[in-house]
């Protein structure tokens, strides 16, 4: 396999970017979801990162087929993360999209993402919503839409979900901004923190991409590696912040970022103070745009203490105590009101919002 050197004159509208490794098994229904969008002014890129298995036929069969498919192939196995970087090297397209070779896309994503971009060329970068299907079918997963929530919620996780992103290829050649070779997992973790320092990040409410959950995903073969990626990310941020962070510090905001929250008053009593610190310290940085850090913090603390209603009329009387809950806003102040009358009155617990 090599680059294609017969290439249209004219560059294409988007350029879709799929790494794969021996990803036989899935990846003709990602490449046919992209094959059937309603918006076809694209090219195809799809590196091959030395797979072992029949990859490379499947491959040779659509590019012979299709001339908008390029297919590049690794000499040696280099990894997501330079193979990524040398995609984003070869693309031509205004936009570059994102596809894994195990995810499908509705045929309606390209065209939506691209008007969207289209009509916000303040945003660099944007994303979508996910529903998964394979293990655990149906879940919907919801990240934040407007870009100061997603600036605040990088101090947390990955505000975008990676194989829903297009990103602005002008951006991307004026930043000079690619995928850190610090990272083998969670590097667009890293990538989005970067790009929302120089410009701004969104996602579309509505599942565009269809995300396949099965035991052999980068997340679950490598969850070690990318845990520590990840609290390396957090660390990064919380210092940029301005104070002396303590690894129990650390390990207290990597479980709230992971949501593992705990019915103990001593975590509680932790989760409040960690939070007033967060909030204080910014007050002085201004690193986080306001008042959307503040809202952010106040929906963390009410999800902590509905998961501690066994503790009783106690957790409600830390949960009023904090100054953070006049930063919700009034409707979720009512919801939060009425679910703690419910849960004490009956003595459940609670789920946490999304």
């Amino acid at each position: 396999m090599h680059e294609n050197s017969a290439l249209p004159d004219n560059p294409p509208c988007v350029t879709i970017l799929m790494p794969v490794y021996n990803g036989q098994s899935f990846i003709r229904e990602s490449i046919d979801s992209i094959l059937n969008q309603t918006m076809q002014d694209w090219e195809f890129l799809i590196i091959d990162d030395a797979s072992t298995d029949g990859t490379p036929v499947i491959l040779e069969e659509y590019a012979y087929r299709d001339n908008r498919f390029t297919m590049v192939r690794n000499r040696e196995n280099m990894g997501i993360t330079r193979t990524l970087n040398r995609g984003l090297r070869l693309s031509r397209g205004k936009y570059v999209v994102r596809m894994d070779a195990d995810d499908r896309s509705l045929p309606e994503r390209i065209e939506k993402q691209v008007c969207f971009m289209d009509n916000h060329p303040e945003i660099g970068v944007s994303g979508t919503w996910i529903r998964t299907f394979g293990y655990n079918e149906g879940q919907l997963w919801r990240y934040p839409t407007q870009p100061n929530e997603i600036r605040c919620h990088l101090l947390f996780y990955s505000a975008l979900a990676h194989p829903t992103a297009i990103m602005r290829k002008s951006f991307l050649d004026a930043s000079g901004i690619i995928y850190s070779e610090r990272y083998k997992t969670a590097q667009d973790y890293d990538f989005w923190l970067r790009c929302s320092e120089k410009t701004s990040l969104a996602n579309i409410g509505e599942a565009l991409v269809q995300l396949r959950q099965h035991p052999h995903k980068i997340g679950t073969v490598y969850s070690d590696d990318q845990t520590y990626s990840s609290t390396s990310i957090r660390r990064e941020q919380l210092l940029k912040l301005g104070f002396d962070l303590s690894e129990p510090e650390l390990s207290l905001h990597n479980a709230l970022a992971r949501k593992e929250y705990r019915c103990e008053k001593e975590y509680v009593r932790n989760v409040k103070a960690w939070l007033d610190k967060l909030h204080n310290t910014n007050k002085i940085s201004a690193i986080y745009p306001e008042p959307e850090f503040s809202r952010m913090l106040a929906k963390k603390w009410f999800n902590v203490c509905s998961q501690a209603t066994p503790l009783g009329l106690w957790t409600y009387r830390q949960y009023r105590s904090s100054h953070l809950v006049k930063h919700l806003n009034e409707g979720s102040r009512d919801h939060a009101e009425m679910l703690f009358r419910a849960l004490l009155q009956r003595g459940g617990t609670a789920s946490r919002p999304s």
